[in-house]
């Protein structure tokens, strides 16, 4: 980040430069000199307000105060936005009334304080909500899609801070989850490392920050890491559950799949994943004999869904 705002104040710098040569074109007369500098100047200060990533609204008034404040706002706007300390700061629960260890996994009305403060708070508080919602990505505690959808929505904020914040979260959150995918698929001779692998680039997938064909590569290429080991590992629910729900993601009807592990796993878990699948898919004929199945083994509905659906059987 400070990369990026050392080349912007560096820019920006350049961009005066020109402001005083068109200054002294004009004392001297030479307004043909000045005019093609003018030119180059209002291209430069163009570039510029491209960099923020503001809305057409904010980028207008932007290419306003550059031309009025001329030629020392692309300067001072460089300097206001420049600082030697991180972006992102340190967690601190003080600063917060929440502790990431108290959260569980929310749905969307627990989305709600998240959404309020990021988009109605003052620019402190939407950017604690930037640093929180990447902590609670990276935890799997909050809902990946709400989430990014509302960082993007930050990106267009109309504080330059807020929009740097949002636009650095994405690319810390896009980056974590590619390192997290090559630590784990570096150790995929290891179960639960072949899990992580498969959990994460769903997750990443999920996300949004991926699509086209990367995204299409790396959903073909985990699924098929995954079927050259569930030979082996069929009899890990965890991992199956994981390659089902990769099949899912692909756009595949997952539920030919579950039926086949269904019947080399036998379990609780498996058979209440099949049934839920077979509802999904609205497969009402094979949902009857699943249920059928699931009664006559005794078993007792841990889903939510399933304990709605066979409280009265």
């Amino acid at each position: 980040m400070m990369d990026k705002r050392l080349g912007y104040l560096i820019f920006s710098c350049i961009t005066v430069i020109v402001g005083f040569v068109i200054i002294g074109f004009l004392l001297v007369q030479s307004y043909i000199n000045a005019l093609y500098s003018y030119a180059i100047y209002f291209s430069l200060a163009v570039v510029n307000i491209l960099f923020l990533k503001l809305s057409f609204s904010q980028a207008f008034y932007e290419l306003v105060l550059n031309m009025s404040i001329f030629p020392f706002y692309p300067l001072i706007r460089a300097l206001g936005m420049f600082s030697y300390r991180p972006v992102f700061r340190p967690f601190k629960s003080e600063e917060f009334q929440v502790k990431l260890s108290e959260i569980q996994l929310v749905d969307v009305s627990d989305f709600a304080p998240v959404l309020i403060i990021s988009k109605y708070g003052d620019t402190f508080q939407k950017k604690a909500g930037v640093r929180l919602i990447v902590e609670l990505i990276k935890e799997e505690k909050i809902d990946i899609n709400q989430s990014i959808q509302l960082l993007k929505e930050l990106q267009k904020d109309k504080h330059p801070d807020v929009v740097m914040y949002a636009s650095d979260a994405m690319t810390e959150l896009d980056n974590y989850f590619l390192q997290k995918i090559e630590e784990s698929k570096d150790r995929i001779d290891d179960p639960d490392y072949l899990k992580k692998y498969g959990s994460y680039v769903d997750y990443y997938i999920k996300s949004g920050l991926v699509s086209g064909i990367i995204k299409d590569n790396l959903l073909k290429n985990v699924i098929s890491v995954f079927e050259k080991r569930l030979e082996k590992l069929s009899f890990r629910f965890d991992i199956v559950d994981v390659y089902l729900t990769l099949i899912e993601t692909s756009g595949r009807n997952p539920l030919e799949q579950a039926i086949r592990f269904k019947e080399i796993l036998a379990t609780q878990p498996i058979l209440e994943k099949t049934i839920l699948y077979s509802i999904k898919y609205n497969k009402i004929e094979i949902t009857k004999k699943l249920i059928k199945e699931f009664l006559e083994k005794g078993f007792s509905p841990e889903h939510p869904s399933l304990k709605y659906l066979l409280e009265n059987q």
